[in-house]
């Protein structure tokens, strides 16, 4: 017979489960989870890893309740202490904060930013205007050659490449470590901006970091 508590625990305690799987069992951003048995000692979840193309690689986990529940009823209650016990120590290489904002690069970065996006769009524009074969270039007597069109790409190629693997090998991580769910609209946004502005995105979630950094430590001391 179903548990009556399952279906709340479904529905309401989704992210404290995915918290407590990522801490128990390094579970990559669990999806798609779903609790399948309730007793006073534990309870089965299946969940899928990493993002919603993999949810057919499904998983199955036996979360314990140490000490037992008094009650099947307090099984909600049980997961969210426990999901904030897992942020308190965190494992895997993760933080015990999470990033859930995505801001825009400010200051002199976001001038580092706005070049890095302009050499991107400036370069095939360079190509059409100075290229040859049209009626501007014409007019100011430019000649067509051949081999010049393969400049403007080059330096967007090699621009775009830098900017892809500063994302992957530095960001990403960054992400991860200070729990932003793979693959989410946050996720998206940090991932893209770096793409388009060079490692101004990375500086960028630095700074978000480190400001949530200070504000806990100010927290702290007035609680002393």
């Amino acid at each position: 017979m179903v548990s009556p508590d399952l279906p709340r625990l479904n529905s309401d305690h989704k992210a404290s489960i995915s918290t407590i799987l990522a801490h128990l069992f390094s579970a990559f951003d669990a999806h798609s989870i779903l609790v399948t048995a309730l007793t006073p000692t534990s309870i089965t979840v299946n969940y899928a890893n990493g993002t919603p193309e993999t949810y057919l690689l499904h998983s199955t986990r036996e979360i314990p309740f140490s000490p037992p529940l008094p009650s099947l009823a307090d099984a909600g209650a049980r997961l969210d202490q426990m999901a904030a016990e897992s942020r308190l120590r965190p494992k895997s290489g993760k933080s015990s904060i999470t990033i859930t904002e995505y801001r825009l690069p400010r200051g002199k970065t976001l001038k580092v930013a706005l070049w890095g996006a302009l050499k991107v769009l400036v370069w095939p524009t360079v190509r059409i205007l100075f290229m040859g074969g049209n009626l501007y270039t014409d007019l100011l007597g430019l000649v067509r050659k051949e081999w010049m069109y393969g400049i403007p790409a080059f330096f967007v190629i090699q621009t775009m490449c830098v900017h892809v693997g500063s994302t992957a090998l530095v960001l990403v991580p960054k992400l991860h470590k200070y729990n932003v769910p793979f693959g989410s609209a946050v996720w998206w946004k940090w991932c893209l901006g770096n793409v388009l502005g060079g490692m101004t995105s990375s500086w960028t979630f630095d700074e978000v970091v480190k400001e949530e950094e200070t504000r806990r430590v100010a927290e702290a001391k007035k609680a002393v």
